[in-house]
């Protein structure tokens, strides 16, 4: 009796259980679904089936036969194996779906990175070029303008000065020749800049019966740009050419290099001096003043009148200068 009553327990419970799982498979059609449904289907009808043998067949022998209900277990299992089968089946071809994609967005991202990254080095380069572009055009405007209109201007007041002319002619020569260089730079660290400075202009000064005393050391610094390096001797040139065309001096002291952490540069000459509260104001402090500060190099002036003067160009070593 207690035999039939578990088969009848099992086979009511089983078809609950049938009835929720056919209502899950018709909601989700899925595989797995479907697969615990017809496990379930089959596990009902061996129950109903020993039913069939226990409370309802005629047959003397009804009650005596194989019960497969016990076997709903093992069903139960190879349902479940099923199940778990067609999930790990389902995950492996999800994963592989999502590494295509992935694979797709990333070489897509990756293109859009590159076709920016393209984008930013052309703007940046058409900036760089327009920079110095307005660069180029205010050196010539501020130099060559300048000195040209100051030149048309001596030549119709006194042609008769040709020390004065020839002077101004060769500034006119040497901003000229200073925004080539720009194209092309005349060193690759400051000590060759310096170099080549004093070789174009010692002979000049020589004319000028001008005496150069010239003590120069390396530098420290070496990570400077071409673009650094030329505004750096464009200030030489504008303090060089200062001295020669105000100062009245016989001798230029220049001494130079690397002193612990920071590098200077000192330019002296012997000439009449001045009163640099009267020139502040003056263009070419000016611009020195400006490219100083655009290279970060400390500029100061000393002058007294009849006691020469002293411009001393100071930075800290291994800078980047403007960088």
């Amino acid at each position: 009796m207690l035999k039939a009553l578990g088969i009848d327990l099992i086979v009511v419970a089983g078809a609950f259980a049938l009835l929720a799982i056919a209502r899950q498979s018709i909601r989700n059609p899925s595989s797995s679904n479907i697969a615990v449904a017809l496990a379930g289907l089959l596990m009902l009808i061996v129950g109903l089936y020993d039913h069939w043998n226990v409370w309802i067949s005629d047959a003397a022998d009804a009650y005596q036969r194989f019960y497969f209900t016990p076997l709903i277990v093992l069903f139960f299992i190879l349902a479940i194996g099923i199940v778990l089968n067609l999930r790990y089946v389902h995950a492996i071809r999800s994963d592989a779906q999502y590494r295509h994609e992935l694979e797709v967005e990333v070489a897509k991202q990756r293109q859009l990175l590159e076709h920016h990254h393209q984008e930013m080095t052309v703007r940046a380069q058409q900036e760089a070029i327009s920079l110095e572009r307005g660069r180029i055009m205010k050196d010539m405007h501020d130099g060559l303008g300048s000195q040209l209109v100051g030149l048309m201007s001596l030549v119709q007041t006194a042609p008769t000065q040709h020390t004065e002319i020839e002077f101004e002619l060769q500034q006119v020569i040497d901003t000229l020749r200073a925004t080539i260089d720009t194209l092309s730079p005349s060193g690759d660290d400051l000590t060759t800049v310096l170099a080549q400075f004093r070789f174009r202009y010692e002979s000049r000064l020589k004319r000028l019966k001008i005496q150069l005393h010239w003590r120069v050391k390396p530098f420290d610094t070496i990570n400077w740009t071409s673009n650094e390096l030329i505004q750096f001797e464009h200030m030489i040139r504008e303090i060089f050419a200062n001295i020669i065309k105000h100062a009245h001096a016989s001798e230029i002291f220049v001494e130079a290099g690397g002193y612990g952490l920071y590098d200077r540069l000192i330019i002296r000459d012997n000439g009449r001096g001045f009163n640099p509260l009267m020139v502040l104001g003056g263009r070419g402090l000016r611009h020195l003043h400006e490219r100083a500060k655009d290279l970060k190099i400390q500029l100061s002036i000393d002058s007294e009148i009849g006691d020469g003067a002293t411009v001393r160009l100071q930075w800290e070593a291994d800078s980047n200068g403007a960088g």
